[in-house]
């Protein structure tokens, strides 16, 4: 599916006029629409999926704003199955998919993912196995976890993208010079990336690099740590560049050499650029 362009600014406006529904309620209520009326067509992961985009769509009633990176760490499945499941479910029209760019520098940052209202004509009968709420308002359970999750991260400090480096290297070794010089490699790779790319698919991409580095240590003798972390680093990042071109709707079959990428008549693909 080709990536819609990039139109909205990411902010309040933006997110309220997104928002398809008047509460939280009415969203569930589609949800339960959507789940009977394609209870055989979806399989059980683009079921997950969709009760997980419902979880944390309550502030903007329907908008969530997760990273499919973290859509597959929720239920248990790779970046890539989420993405191919999210285009499933809108293409279904269950859920819509918004590219925004951020107001400060403009470049792209967290998509949207918007569950979509039913059709009222074809909406079957739907019945909530909920016991009415007595006279004094009861907050829905959903808000309560809403609530919670916003009071820990407020008194959360994040950690730096070094302090994640160093307790995953910690892992493995214990030379605090070595892993500087690792995380020096990284700063070095990574530098001019940081204007195309997000910044946490940069470091995802510098973390797993760490760990298939350290690991290799336990099944083979390496000479030079350091030159091999960098050329698995090199391959990484050029994995991380093709998977945003066919993000964002590139086809290796159909396209011209893809940007960055000697002009020759070489055809050139994911895994022969990635061997090289």
């Amino acid at each position: 599916m080709t990536k819609k362009s990039i139109s909205s600014i990411a902010k309040t406006d933006t997110y309220t006029s997104l928002s398809t529904f008047s509460s939280v309620n009415e969203m569930n209520l589609a949800l339960q629409h959507y789940q009977i009326k394609f209870d055989a067509e979806l399989t059980n992961t683009e079921k997950t999926v969709l009760v997980t985009l419902s979880h944390y769509s309550c502030i903007y009633p329907g908008v969530s704003f997760l990273r499919k990176r973290k859509i597959g760490e929720l239920v248990g499945k790779s970046r890539r199955t989420i993405i191919r499941v999210c285009n499933r479910l809108e293409t279904l029209g269950i859920i819509r998919q918004y590219s925004l760019k951020r107001e400060s520098d403009l470049l792209q940052t967290v998509n949207a993912i918007v569950i979509l209202p039913t059709d009222n004509d074809t909406e079957p009968q739907l019945t909530q196995h909920v016991t009415p709420a007595p006279a004094n308002f009861v907050t829905p359970k959903s808000l309560i976890i809403l609530k919670q999750k916003k009071e820990i991260k407020n008194t959360y400090i994040p950690k730096t993208p070094y302090d994640k480096f160093k307790e995953r290297a910690a892992c493995f070794i214990s030379n605090k010079k070595i892993i500087q010089t690792l995380y020096g490699i990284y700063l070095a790779q990574t530098v001019l990336l940081k204007t195309a790319f997000d910044s946490e698919d940069i470091l995802h991409s510098g973390l797993q690099s760490l760990t298939i580095t350290l690991q290799a240590t336990k099944q083979k003798t390496i000479r030079n740590l350091p030159g091999y972390f960098s050329g698995t680093l090199k391959k990484l990042l050029k994995e991380l560049y093709f998977t945003t071109l066919h993000e964002l709707g590139w086809n290796e079959k159909t396209a011209s050499t893809p940007i960055g990428t000697p002009a020759d008549n070489q055809a050139y693909t994911l895994e022969t650029f990635i061997s090289q």
